[in-house]
C-alpha cells in the first residue's frame, strides 16, 4: 500500500514522497483495521517538513497528525465498533491507505458524521478548548483578545467562548471578515492597527482583560500583550512562518494515487 513519508527536510512537497509499504496484518486482539477516508494537512506539518518545527524526528518518518477512517475489520474483544463505522484516528502517522489501530488509538464517531470534518476534529477544536481553559480561570462576561481570528482555531475560540458566556475581541487583517465572524458569535472584530491597546481599553472599559491568544508570533505577541492588564497571560499557539499559500492549495488529501484539481479544496483520489 502507499504511504507518505518525510525523507528530507525541504520545501513542500519536495521533502515528502510516496512509498510502498507492507499491508498491515489482520487485526489481532484489541485491534481494528481501517481504511483512510480523509486526512487534513496542518500548518504544523508543513513546519515539520521544512525542518522548522520545535523538534526534528529521525528520517524517514511517516506523517499525518489527523485522519478519519472507515473500519474494515475488527479483532477479538473489540465491541465498540464494527465494519463500516467511521472513526477518528489518534495516531500521528495517518497519511497511509490503511491503519491498524489499538482500541485506545481511535474514537468512534456518530453515524452520519461528515468524514471531512472528522479529519479536522483532533487538533484545532482541542487547541481552542485548552487555550480558553488551561491558562486563566475565566468567568462568564470576561473578555478574550485574539489575533488570526478567522483561522481554524480562531473561529472555534469564538464559538466556544460564546457558549461559555465569554466575550471576544478578534483581530483580523481584512475588515470584510467582520460579518462572517460576528455571525459565528464574535462580539468585536478589529483590523490590526498601531493603536490597538487604546481600542481594546475603550471596549473593555474598567473590566479586566486577562487572556490574549496569539497564532502569529513575532511582533504580534507584543501587540497583544500591550492590550492586557499587567501580569496577565498572552499565550502563543502558532506562527505565521508557514507558507500559507501552499497550505491552502493542498488543503486535503484523501485516499491515494493521484492529485485531481477540483478547485478548492484539492483532494487525492483513490
Amino acid at each position: 500500500m502507499l504511504a507518505l513519508e518525510l525523507h528530507q527536510f525541504a520545501t513542500v512537497p519536495e521533502g515528502v514522497r510516496g512509498v510502498e509499504v507492507p499491508e498491515p496484518h489482520q487485526p489481532g486482539k484489541g485491534e481494528i483495521l481501517a481504511r483512510l477516508a480523509y486526512a487534513s494537512i496542518n500548518p504544523a506539518e508543513l513546519l515539520l517538513v521544512e525542518g522548522r518545527y520545535a523538534s526534528r524526528p529521525e528520517l524517514p518518518v511517516r506523517l499525518g497528525i489527523e485522519g478519519s477512517a472507515v473500519v474494515e475489520a475488527v479483532g477479538e474483544d473489540v465491541e465498540s465498533v464494527r465494519p463500516g463505522d467511521l472513526v477518528m484516528s489518534l495516531l500521528r502517522a495517518n497519511w497511509t491507505e490503511r491503519l491498524l489501530l489499538q482500541q485506545d488509538q481511535f474514537v468512534k464517531l456518530p453515524e452520519g458524521f461528515d468524514a471531512r470534518m472528522a479529519a479536522m476534529l483532533k487538533v484545532n477544536p482541542a487547541t481552542a478548548q485548552l487555550m480558553l481553559s488551561e491558562f486563566v480561570n475565566l468567568q462568564p462576561g470576561e473578555w478574550v483578545l485574539q489575533n488570526a481570528a478567522n483561522s481554524a482555531v480562531g473561529v472555534l475560540v469564538i464559538q466556544l467562548a460564546k457558549q461559555r458566556g465569554l466575550r471576544t475581541i478578534n483581530l483580523v487583517r481584512r475588515s470584510s471578515l467582520e460579518t462572517e465572524l460576528k455571525a459565528l458569535g464574535a462580539d468585536v472584530v478589529l483590523t490590526d492597527s498601531e493603536n490597538l491597546p487604546e481600542q481594546v481599553r475603550e471596549i473593555v472599559g474598567s473590566r479586566a482583560l486577562r487572556l490574549a491568544l496569539d497564532a502569529v508570533a513575532g511582533p504580534a505577541v507584543e501587540q497583544l500583550a500591550a492590550g492586557l492588564d499587567t501580569g496577565e497571560r498572552s499565550s502563543t499557539m502558532g506562527c505565521s512562518a508557514v507558507n500559507l499559500a501552499t497550505f491552502l492549495q493542498i488543503n486535503w488529501f484523501s485516499g491515494t494515487s493521484r492529485f485531481r484539481d477540483s478547485g478548492s479544496p484539492k483532494l487525492w483520489e483513490p
